[in-house]
């Protein structure tokens, strides 16, 4: 229930049957960084908003610790958009209606909550060209010298506005104006084709034209099926759709699909309507189709074939292409080569990283094939698995890649704070002669800082070299014996109390660092000793 990269003080006391103890000292902690903050509704603003644009503005929310990358706009129809920055245009709406947007942000912990919608209505337009549907009456018989012919439209979208009337021109010259949306042109002579296009009008203005339609007075099988299409298309489904002969002079009662690919082996389905859907098909396979039509006199010949791949969900990421950048004693960078797609663009990546703990964490990764991960322990093994997403769904996530992080860097240690002493069998130091005893060091508890607090942890990181006397031969029977700095060694004191003792500080990871102490003793029994290099 705290809040992201937020400071906390905190102090604690205890109870027992006697009462309550007084309170700790305070300590402090700051939270880690989060998602952004939602962006407030009075920030999110419709600046401008024409027949098929609208302009939108807002301020970058709080980054909670972590900057903004990008943002996602919503739109009530489903749409989404991305951008970078904090404004957007957005084109291709439909005029007269009424729009609501939402955003939400994105850094590297992940997306804000959705802010509330704001609402905008774009301006009204002419309606859309209507769309006609050919239609004749199916009385024909070779006896029949004169027919009707019939179309009827629908306008796809008024824009805002009613239609209130339409215009039919006919064989090109006959200008026709009615309320409805049929029309029917009797007496036709049996022999010849006749053709029509409409358009709608609203108080805005008139549309455009409709495609001109044939329709023929001497009827005949119909020609081939046009425009086959797919609407729909997943992995594991699809539908298809075509548009109906131009020329056939009758009413066309059936279609039939001839189906090639993966279960289909010339699979015929027939249909009464300019469509089909598929389902239980397989991924990554090649469909081939096939559609005639019908009317009363017979079929028509086979379309043109049409094919598709089905798509599928991206492939897996290789363990082994997972590589290292960077690493940090709290940090890891890596990147990976994108996928192959399998035909739908991949969306996202999904990144796990499983810690010590066996907890695994999960991140979005919008457009980049990079990542750090941080706040993470020093000199430790976490496991990064990765997954492509699109919009058939996750690829099987990458096996473990397991990447460390480095250790603390200590930096030349400071020994400082460490005290160095000889004894002998009186407990004193001779003022002169020889006197055999004891050098040893060891480490001021009260002036441990977080490096000698280090040491304290893993002594057997640091180590005694080699020492001497000065004025006197090496003392060392082996100077280059590594001597762990809580062992004492016996050595031997010539004349002068004055020592100087020198070695290097190793740690496993971090390297070698030569250090120097210079130890001045006379009558005392210890002395500090300072380092330099």
């Amino acid at each position: 229930g705290l809040s992201p990269n937020s400071l906390y003080y905190v102090r604690v006391r205890a109870r027992n049957v006697n009462g309550w103890s007084s309170f700790s000292s305070v300590v402090s902690a700051t939270t880690t960084t989060g998602p952004p903050g939602m962006i407030p509704l009075e920030d999110l603003k419709v600046i401008s908003i024409g027949k098929r644009n609208m302009s939108l503005e807002w301020t970058s929310p709080a980054d909670l610790g972590s900057p903004v990358t990008r943002y996602e706009v919503q739109l009530g129809n489903g749409a989404v958009l991305n951008s970078t920055q904090s404004s957007m245009t957005i084109v291709g709406l439909e005029p007269g209606v009424r729009y609501s947007v939402r955003i939400r942000s994105y850094n590297a912990h992940g997306w804000s909550n959705f802010s509330i919608p704001v609402y905008g209505t774009t301006l009204p337009d002419v309606p859309a060209a209507p769309i006609v549907t050919r239609y004749t009456a199916d009385d024909w018989s070779p006896v029949v010298t004169t027919r009707t012919l019939t179309i009827q439209w629908r306008v796809p979208n008024e824009n805002g506005k009613a239609v209130t009337s339409y215009e039919v021109i006919v064989d090109s010259e006959d200008l026709v104006i009615l309320n409805s949306t049929v029309f029917t042109k009797v007496d036709v002579n049996a022999a010849g084709m006749h053709n029509f296009t409409v358009r709608a009008r609203n108080s805005i203005g008139w549309s455009q034209w409709s495609p001109v339609v044939w329709l023929a007075a001497d009827p005949s099988i119909p020609g081939p099926p046009m425009g086959n299409r797919t609407t729909a298309l997943s992995r594991r489904s699809l539908s298809l759709s075509w548009d109906a002969p131009y020329f056939n002079g009758l009413e066309i009662t059936q279609f039939e699909v001839t189906i090639l690919g993966g279960q289909f082996n010339y699979t015929s389905m027939k249909v009464n309507s300019s469509s089909i859907s598929l389902s239980q098909l397989e991924p990554l396979t090649l469909y081939r189709f096939f559609v005639r039509a019908k009317n009363r006199l017979g079929w028509s010949s086979m379309s043109s074939p049409f094919e598709i791949i089905t798509p599928d969900r991206p492939a897996q990421i290789q363990a082994e292409d997972i590589a290292r950048l960077n690493a940090t004693a709290t940090s890891i960078s890596f990147e990976w080569p994108a996928p192959a797609d399998n035909l739908k663009p991949i969306t996202e990546y999904v990144v796990s990283i499983t810690g010590p703990d066996d907890v695994t964490k999960h991140y979005t990764i919008l457009d980049t094939t990079n990542f750090t991960i941080f706040e993470l322990v020093p000199e430790t093994a976490y496991n990064i698995s990765i997954a492509a997403v699109n919009s058939e769904g996750a690829a099987v996530p990458s096996e473990d890649r397991q990447m460390w992080t480095e250790p603390i860097d200590l930096g030349v240690p400071s020994f400082t704070a460490v005290e160095f002493g000889l004894t002998s069998s009186a407990g004193l130091l001779a003022a002169a002669g020889v006197v055999t005893g004891m050098l040893y060091w060891r480490r001021k508890a009260s002036k441990r800082g977080p490096r000698m607090k280090k040491m304290n942890r893993k002594g057997e990181d640091y180590s005694l070299r080699s020492f001497g006397a000065h004025d006197a031969e090496t003392v060392a029977s082996d100077p280059d014996a590594v001597i762990n700095p809580l062992v004492m060694q016996r050595v031997q004191q010539v004349r002068l109390h004055s020592y100087i003792i020198s070695g290097f500080s190793a740690h496993k990871s971090q390297g070698i660092w030569p250090w120097r102490h210079e130890c001045y003793s006379t009558e005392t029994y210890w002395c500090t000793c300072e380092a330099w290099n």
